[in-house]
């Protein structure tokens, strides 16, 4: 047993996982024995899965060094059986699909029908790819099934030249926009693998002006913010993360009062987005503090931050 499959063990996770499927599935809440809560949302929610290795590569960055690899190594490649064998292959379109069933990071659509989800498919890709960059740095082969699945997935979904939920979703704009707009979270806080950049482009003027910010909380608002600043809008970056919603504001004890109280999620999405701002991401603008406005109305310092992925 590897350094990984211990901290597996220890967190009541069977590198087995359930349903037939290669790997460890995360689940989304455990309890105090490491059982998952029974709940349909946390028996069908999938966006969690690549988090172990979006994790295992910010410490890599920050130490890339043997240790770091080592420590990680049997987290990321179970995590990544598992974001392979749970894509399915569709004979009918020559394709690589997600769901259903699935619950999407907004948790407000059918799970029975939802499939191909904007978010999920860019994180799968995000997962596999990196996943790939590991086993290089190992010394390792690249795993075939992981490249297959990588490569064969389907396309983000697009509806009238905007990204939408899901492939087939209907009524987006006036019956779905509301909750975690995480469409958008392909390019903000993840890098957009298997994103276009015009079309995430329309697509966030989209949100930035038709969304149901009312009903719009927590750390909602950074990755509004991380989505802006990659675009090369860093004033709607700073308004994102300054923004008058009730479901986003903050007490005087720093805790945040949108969603379930406290909720911790608010407050690290609030630094990582500040960070992310400052010290700039891969492929930011040559500049300091990229993510702000190239003016005099911010005075940013800032001490060992590194660029974000």
């Amino acid at each position: 047993m590897g350094d990984g499959d211990q901290v597996l063990a220890a967190a009541g996770i069977d590198t087995t996982a359930p349903g037939g499927f290669r790997g460890a599935r995360w689940p989304k809440c455990t309890t105090a024995d490491g059982s998952e809560a029974p709940h349909v949302i946390n028996a069908l929610l999938t966006w969690q899965q690549p988090h172990p290795i979006f994790l295992a590569e910010l410490d890599y960055q920050a130490h890339p060094t043997k240790a770091t690899l080592r420590k990680w190594r049997d987290i990321v490649a179970d995590t990544a059986d598992f974001l392979a064998s749970w894509a399915f292959w569709d004979d009918s379109t020559s394709r690589y699909v997600l769901g259903p069933p699935m619950h999407l990071v907004s948790e407000n659509t059918d799970p029975k029908t939802t499939q191909n989800p904007t978010f999920e498919l860019s994180y799968w890709r995000f997962g596999l790819r990196v996943a790939q960059q590991w086993r290089e740095r190992l010394g390792l082969p690249g795993d075939p099934q992981w490249q297959r699945v990588h490569d064969g997935l389907a396309a983000l979904p697009v509806q009238d030249d905007s990204y939408v939920l899901h492939e087939g979703v209907e009524n987006m704009w006036t019956e779905k926009n509301y909750e975690h707009p995480a469409l958008i979270g392909a390019f903000g806080w993840l890098p957009g693998d298997g994103v276009d950049i015009p079309t995430m482009d329309r697509t966030a003027d989209r949100v930035f002006t038709g969304w149901r910010f009312s009903r719009t909380w927590g750390w909602d608002f950074p990755m509004l913010a991380m989505c802006a600043a990659r675009l090369g809008r860093p004033d709607d970056a700073v308004d994102f993360l300054l923004h008058p919603s009730d479901g986003f504001q903050f007490d005087d004890a720093g805790l945040a009062t949108g969603g379930p109280f406290p909720y911790f999620p608010s407050n690290g999405a609030l630094l990582y987005a500040i960070a992310f701002m400052t010290a700039g991401w891969h492929g930011a603008p040559d500049r300091p503090t990229p993510g702000f406005p190239a003016d005099e109305r911010w005075v940013v310092r800032s001490e060992q931050l590194t660029p974000a992925l």
